[in-house]
């Protein structure tokens, strides 16, 4: 978190959590927005916007937002290969 904290305080960008949910796991909607807004608090984070987004595909939905909210960088961190491998497969 320590280098995110540092990229905010010299950039001061926008930055945008989000998760997309296939339809079949929207009901985890509220779960999730709780769970990101208890990191942006406990992390003492400014400028942050929290979003959960409904698509069947990931791609698609992150793509979409992209489009969306002229979004210029896409960092997606994951503890194992296939979040990459998934987006690079679709």
């Amino acid at each position: 978190i320590v280098p995110l904290k540092e990229i905010l305080e010299l950039f001061r960008p926008s930055l945008h959590l989000v998760e997309v949910l296939e339809p079949e796991r929207m009901w985890l909607e509220s779960e999730v927005l709780n769970e990101m807004g208890r990191f942006v608090l406990e992390n003492s984070l400014s400028n942050v916007d929290v979003h959960v987004i409904k698509n069947a595909s990931i791609v698609r939905g992150l793509e979409d937002f992209m489009h969306h909210y002229q979004i210029d960088l896409l960092v997606m961190p994951t503890h194992q290969y296939h979040g990459i491998r998934r987006l690079l497969n679709s």
